[in-house]
């Protein structure tokens, strides 16, 4: 419960809050987050238990639009994702399409190198879509949620997020289809990216930011 309880302090000491209005549709059926005797984990979950504040975890585009239908990259992902990773982690990575400069440099060396959101064979693929697997996992790996057996009739015995999958469902964090199925390659829209993580905080709408 310490691992989630931290994951859930990241997110909301990480940025200001700035999602008010996501669609709270996570399903398959898409529309297209001291003391030598006092250890690192202990430590930050005690100063963390004095830092909550609504915060913020994902931006609007530069024309001030949220765009909630469109799907959320992997570069995006991963700068979402990073906000849950331990400030003083300093891991990295490095792929052969993504360059020094590139805005998402920082966020996809990390995350990858934590172990949340992999590579593919020396490549980062930031610009495809974050599939609903990948999210699944994500999630899962970040929050240390507790194993559970929920089956979904197109995820293979033995997929690499099979486990995954399972948990985030058994959470009620994200859910399968009308048909059953959990869309396991389908992408992820940028509403249905905050409503998963504000399911698995249990964070709600800040009336007072509603323009």
């Amino acid at each position: 419960m310490k691992k989630v309880f931290l994951f859930i302090i990241a997110v909301c000491a990480a940025f200001s809050f700035a999602v008010v209005y996501a669609e709270d549709n996570v399903s398959g059926e898409g529309v297209a987050p001291g003391e030598d005797n006092v250890s690192a984990e202990d430590a930050a979950y005690a100063s963390a238990e004095q830092a909550v504040y609504h915060g913020k975890y994902m931006d609007h585009s530069g024309d001030s639009r949220f765009m909630p239908d469109a799907y959320i990259t992997r570069a995006e992902a991963a700068k979402v994702l990073s906000a849950f990773i331990p400030e003083d982690y300093d891991g990295s990575a490095e792929f052969l399409d993504v360059p020094a400069d590139a805005w998402y440099y920082e966020y996809a060396s990390r995350i990858a190198a934590y172990g949340a959101l992999d590579g593919y064979e020396g490549y980062f693929r930031p610009e495809e879509n974050l599939s609903r697997a990948e999210l699944a996992f994500a999630v899962d790996f970040l929050g240390g949620l507790e194993d559970a057996d929920v089956d979904f009739p197109d995820v293979e015995e033995g997929h690499w997020a099979e486990q995954s999958i399972s948990n985030v469902a058994a959470a009620g964090i994200m859910s399968g289809g009308e048909n059953g199925e959990f869309n396991v390659y389908g992408g992820v829209t940028r509403a249905e990216t905050a409503a998963v993580v504000n399911r698995f905080t249990g964070r709600t709408p800040d009336l007072n930011a509603i323009a």
